[in-house]
């Protein structure tokens, strides 16, 4: 059973390396749409704080799935030689929510890529 609950710790600790990375690319996205609005016209201000917005969302959001993960681990690591029905439960639910964050992060990135490149 050892071997289960490092199996899922490992498991947690490469969704903390995902959601470094993503929050990395909000980062990365951030700087660029600033870049943006010096050369933007007045129309395009509206959809850029869109963006800006939704990036704004997206770093919140990374932070509080990233407590999330940290918590899960600490309570794996307290639970001895078994893992309990609950944790295991938690570890489904944390599993499919990162998947379907980086999902739509990588639509938003895509969205927010061809935005770029029509508006310039």
């Amino acid at each position: 059973m050892l071997k289960k609950i490092e199996q899922l710790i490992e498991e947690c600790s490469s969704w903390k390396r995902l959601l470094d990375f993503l929050q990395a690319e909000n980062v990365a996205m951030k700087s660029r749409l600033a870049e943006m609005i010096r050369f933007s016209s007045k129309d395009a201000i509206s959809e850029i704080e869109d963006y800006q917005n939704m990036l704004i969302t997206k770093d919140i959001t990374f932070a509080l799935y990233r407590k999330d993960v940290v918590e899960h681990i600490n309570k794996l690591k307290q639970c001895g030689d078994t893992v309990p029905m609950l944790l295991a439960g938690n570890q489904n639910k944390l599993r499919d929510e990162v998947k379907k964050l980086e999902q739509e992060f990588s639509k938003l990135r895509f969205d927010f890529n061809n935005y770029l490149m029509k508006a310039s």
